[in-house]
């Protein structure tokens, strides 16, 4: 009896370390909404929930604070500042603000609308910068703790967030069925931010992109050789397809365009690019989340219970409901190491010192990170 609340109080001791693990939050700011495309909260919480799809992504990205200044009251004082800079959602120009704080763990959208030439249906993309101050604060700006970012040849991102529009003109459905002659905004809302999230934009994305070959070692492993890109460099080559977590296959969501009165969710090989790209998902198979044991969309205390409830247990070989992801018959640290390794993975169901006098230095991001486009057919 003993040994069984010790090994209960032991894995509860594990759990408070796992729940502590953070998430990326996507936050929209819809203050340059100018031509009013989000009126309605409806449309917001679509928007939201396309954000969700990349919550389960678990970097730690430092915040940006700028506003420090340095050497005080003397001739080489100089302070951290920065601008942000990004196509205005409303007008298409490049917008400015300068010193815009950036909570840790966070990405900053502004969310807007405006009539798109063509059959252009959204477009997106990392924002820029212009950043000043000592050199740590720099980094941040431009890697948000992420080594890999400001490596000489990158292999990681952390942006600041950035900006993404849609078509107001369009006929868009919002319920996730849409008639023939509409466009899913869902859809077209993920899409957009697979290019936020550096897909096509970032710059370790574009080391490992030659011609129409991506390289990306999960994407490889996954594709089941070096899948092809669009000629612009920017999508998967079109009709390019990969499974779904939840089962199924599909067209990938970053192929180049949608045909109206369908809708996409954000695939294996969608996931997988991220990954190459640096960004940290976690374990996702055809058949849903690892981890998502109960099947509802997201691994926490239902998925947990179930491993406690069969702890120690023989039980019928992989049956996810007996609490046996590893598919060995029997309910152990393996199981709940599934269970904690995915924690919070998914959607949620409803319901230093020293006396060194800091140097200034400066960098520049002009670019947006080639904002794409996704088109309808």
């Amino acid at each position: 009896m003993r040994s069984n609340r010790l090994a209960v109080v032991g894995v509860f001791g594990v759990l408070t370390c796992a729940v502590n693990a953070s998430a990326i939050n996507i936050v929209f700011d819809y203050s340059l909404d100018t031509n009013n495309f989000f009126d309605t909260q409806a449309k917001r919480d679509v928007l939201d929930a396309a954000a969700a799809v990349f919550e389960v992504i678990t970097d730690s990205l430092d915040a940006i604070v700028p506003g420090t200044v340095y050497n005080a009251g003397t001739q080489n004082e100089f302070s951290d500042t920065w601008d942000a800079s990004f196509s205005h959602p409303g007008t298409g120009a490049n917008h400015i603000i300068t010193d815009m704080n950036v909570p840790a763990d966070t990405l900053i959208v502004f969310a807007g609308g405006r009539n798109l030439s063509g059959s252009t249906l959204g477009i997106g993309g990392p924002g820029g910068f212009n950043a000043s101050g000592i050199t740590p604060f720099i980094n941040t700006v431009s890697g948000r703790g992420q080594a890999g970012a400001t490596a000489p040849v990158p292999y990681d991102f952390g942006p600041w967030g950035g900006a993404i529009s849609f078509d107001t003109p369009n006929d868009w459905s919002y319920d996730g069925t849409p008639l023939s002659y509409e466009s899913d905004f869902f859809s077209v809302a993920v899409h957009e931010l697979g290019h936020l999230m550096g897909f096509g934009t970032a710059t370790s994305f574009d080391v490992l992109a030659s011609g129409t070959t991506f390289s990306g070692a999960a994407s490889t492993a996954l594709f089941g050789s070096n899948p092809t890109l669009h000629s612009d460099q920017s999508h998967w080559a079109t009709g390019t397809t990969s499974f779904i977590p939840n089962g199924g296959s599909q067209e990938t969501a970053m192929d180049p365009d949608i045909t109206n009165g369908t809708t996409k969710q954000f695939t294996l090989l969608d996931f997988a690019a991220l990954t190459d790209i640096g960004w940290q998902v976690p374990a996702m198979s055809a058949g849903g989340i690892d981890g998502d044991l109960n099947s509802d969309g997201f691994v926490g205390i239902g998925d947990l219970n179930l491993v406690l409830a069969n702890w120690n247990q023989n039980v019928a070989p992989g049956d996810p409901l007996l609490g046996d992801p590893s598919g060995d018959g029997f309910v152990g640290i393996d199981d709940l190491n599934t269970i904690l390794g995915n924690w919070n993975a998914g959607t949620p169901p409803a319901g230093g010192s020293g006396t060194t006098v800091p140097e200034p230095a400066t960098l520049t991001l002009l670019a947006l990170g080639s904002a794409a486009a996704l088109r309808r057919r």
